[in-house]
């Protein structure tokens, strides 16, 4: 046996060789040890590890670890000039060769060695195939540096509308088996046999349901840059159908979407690094994937993308405004689109310079140490059906519109979030649009200003210190926009205040009420004037515990004010009407240098008795009064002509209404006026037990209770 070196054409041609030599082949980047492997026809020539001698019928075959190739060996250049799509795609059907429906064969990696490959047609990838290069760690800078080193696939299409890598699909119809058959650039597979979502109407979507395709799973790509040409080219890497599948230290530029993960199952990206014109990653119809340690860049600074250049499956059939969003959510550049997708994971990744950054479109995120900044409409889309769920963790703004946008049926639980910005920019951390059938929760979130929403919750601080179980109200400057969890925020009626606790009392109980210090009366000789007001509209409390009391004392009047004052308003009709605050259940409420101020309805007569502040309705509550102020007005509780502190009403739908209790409390408190006496018990027998302590009442005493104790 003698070792001979030679050439691959040599080895082609060549007579006269001895089976039992061994050859080397000298030929640059496809150097290797080769041994005669019997006969057999040209098929069999592949150039990376099989050679076919066409004069002798004679089989070569390279010595090499199984189910490891290196792409050059089948005659892949890396110069940036030669086109090298036929030698790659060799290598990867070499490893993934996968014709028959039993998954038997197939697997490996093909490796790519530090140089730019020219491809000119999508490279298809197969079943457990590993496509790895050398790490580039010029990803961010290559647009600067496309030279830099690491391993380059380059686009160069005639036609762009192209991915330059693809997982190779096909139908599983027996007519229509091969391995290395691509899905149309603008077409995605869509799990559960889904018939029109998200794909347009014109769509054949029952082709398209990925159970009519074959599985093409544990595709790996790693330490690659995509480039897509000078053209742009469509897309970076696809992956369909491709379970179990990861991208892996990849950087994609000059391509209109980057990476594409669709019917995958616990597909992942991976430390990955996008520049985009119109989508870094899109996720379709995936259950279980993961973005970690990845970026996503937006190149283009487009305001909006024409919606016919959009491809298909970013399309859904109905107008987006029937979910309370609009049509920015799709349109433009978006880092990251998530759509019909079960438990999508989100780690420590960069969105920058989009038109939007995140979107969660009828799927369930998970969101964990995100960064977003210099976004141009929406850091967050939230909605688009029942079966959007968002739980978010430290999340960081900067420089957008709004931080979040929710639409109908998003629910969402938001931790550790913060939003700031240049002073002169809108900065909202959510788009103030009143959706419905909501559930949104935050905690430990920093903004400037807030807007309220029933079915948006704030469970803790703010920017300006600790919010938690707390509304402040400032009449003279507060905004019922806003959620008055602290002084610069404030609410500015009463009204407002009450129904915050009402809302938030079992996720977020609010124990605490905060009124701005009030002017004197006589000072300024207008009941309404520094006063929160509390209209008509009957507010209902269930089952709360709130201290009512004052801050920031007014020390424009002398001597200093530290008082605050509510102002009820009183009807112009005799039409009845019990407790402008109604308690059900058990509710605890405490007035703590609070005055109360009822106005003086002209035209009722002065023997009317169905004005009320408060009305229990088959409740029991505890109402308790207290002035500490050594600078108080003449009456701390002003009830004018036809006002009454605590009324009863009866619950027409129940024949045997319950009784109705009230412990009322004064601590050195003056009642003026009133209409017969402080509680009126209506149609209901109403118990009644009064504790006084340093008060007085100016007026009729006490009258229709059962029980009375410490009468004034």
């Amino acid at each position: 046996m003698a070792l001979v070196q030679t050439t691959i054409s040599q080895l082609r041609t060549a007579t006269g060789l001895n089976p039992t030599d061994e050859y080397y082949i000298t030929d640059l980047g496809q150097e290797g040890f080769w041994y005669e492997n019997g006969t057999g026809s040209a098929t069999d020539d592949n150039t990376g590890t099989a050679l076919y001698n066409t004069t002798t019928t004679q089989v070569f075959k390279r010595v090499y670890d199984s189910g490891f190739v290196n792409a050059k060996w089948f005659g892949a250049i890396g110069n940036g000039v030669n086109d090298d799509t036929v030698a790659i795609q060799t290598a990867l059907d070499f490893i993934s060769l996968n014709t028959d429906l039993t998954y038997t064969n197939g697997g490996g990696t093909v490796f790519l060695p530090e140089g730019v490959y020219i491809v000119t047609d999508t490279l298809l990838i197969g079943q457990n195939c590993r496509l790895i290069g050398v790490s580039n760690r010029y990803h961010f800078f290559y647009l600067i540096y496309p030279d830099g080193v690491g391993t380059v696939i380059k686009a160069n299409f005639e036609d762009t509308n192209k991915w330059i890598i693809s997982s190779a699909t096909y139908n599983d119809q027996p007519s229509s088996l091969n391995y290395n058959v691509c899905l149309p650039y603008n077409v995605a597979l869509s799990k559960d046999g889904r018939p029109s979502l998200p794909y347009p109407p014109y769509v054949d979507y029952n082709s398209y349901s990925f159970e009519n395709y074959i599985y093409r799973m544990g595709i790996n790509i790693e330490n690659l840059t995509i480039d897509g040409g000078n053209k742009i080219s469509f897309g970076g890497i696809r992956l369909s159908n491709a379970g179990n599948s990861t991208i892996r230290n990849v950087g994609v530029h000059n391509t209109k979407c980057g990476l594409m993960l669709n019917t995958c199952w616990g597909g992942s990206i991976e430390n990955c690094f996008v520049n985009m014109i119109w989508y870094g990653a899109l996720i379709i119809d995936c259950n279980s994937a993961l973005i970690i340690d990845s970026y996503f860049r937006g190149v283009s600074n487009a305001e909006f993308i024409n919606q016919e250049d959009l491809p298909d499956f970013i399309y859904h059939d109905l107008p987006y405004s029937d979910w309370d969003l609009n049509d920015i959510v799709k349109y433009g550049e978006t880092g990251i689109y998530c759509c019909y997708t079960s438990s999508l994971s989100i780690t420590s990744t960069v969105v920058e310079g989009t038109t939007n950054a995140i979107s969660c479109l009828n799927s369930t995120m998970s969101l964990i140490s995100i960064h977003i900044e210099v976004i141009k409409y929406y850091g967050i889309i939230v909605g688009v059906g029942s079966n959007t769920q968002l739980n978010a963790d430290q999340i960081y703004f900067w420089n957008l519109q709004s931080g979040f946008y929710f639409g109908k049926y998003a629910m969402a639980s938001l931790n550790t979030i913060q939003l700031h910005g240049p002073i002169e920019s809108d900065n909202q951390l959510f788009v103030y649009n009143n959706s419905a059938n909501r559930n949104i929760t935050f905690s430990n979130t920093i903004f400037e200003k807030r807007k309220y929403f029933s079915n948006i919750l704030f469970a803790d601080e703010g920017v300006n210190g600790q919010n938690y179980g707390a509304v402040y109200v400032n009449p003279d400057d507060g905004n019922d926009d806003n959620y008055g969890f602290n002084q610069n925020d404030a609410v500015k009626t009463f009204d407002a205040a009450l129904i915050r606790i009402q809302n938030q009392n079992t996720i977020n109980p609010i124990k605490t009420i905060y009124l701005r210090a009030a002017p004197m009366i006589t000072d300024v000789g207008n009941l309404k004037t520094g006063a929160a007001l509390k209209n008509l509209d009957i507010v209902s409390i269930e089952n709360a515990d709130v201290l009512i009391t004052t801050y920031d004392i007014n020390t424009e009047v002398y001597p200093p004010r530290i008082n605050g004052r509510i102002f009820f308003e009183g009807l112009i009709s005799e039409v009845a009407q019990i407790g402008q605050i109604e308690f059900l259940g058990n509710v605890n409420m405490y007035f703590r240098n609070v005055d109360l101020v009822c106005n003086n309805p002209n035209s009722m007569s002065a023997n009317q008795v169905n004005l009320s502040m408060f009305g229990l309705r088959n409740s029991y509550g505890r109402l308790s009064f207290n002035n500490d102020s050594i600078y108080s007005p003449p009456y701390d509780i002003d009830l004018n002509l036809c006002y009454s502190i605590i009324q009863a009403n009866i619950n027409p739908s129940i024949f045997f209404s319950p009784l109705s209790l009230i412990d009322i409390k004064f601590v050195n408190i003056t009642i003026n006026g009133g209409c017969l006496s402080p509680v009126q018990n209506g149609t209901q027998s109403l118990g009644v037990d009064c504790v006084q302590i340093g008060s007085s009442r100016n007026g009729v005493g006490w009258q229709d209770a059962n029980i009375i104790r410490n009468n004034f």
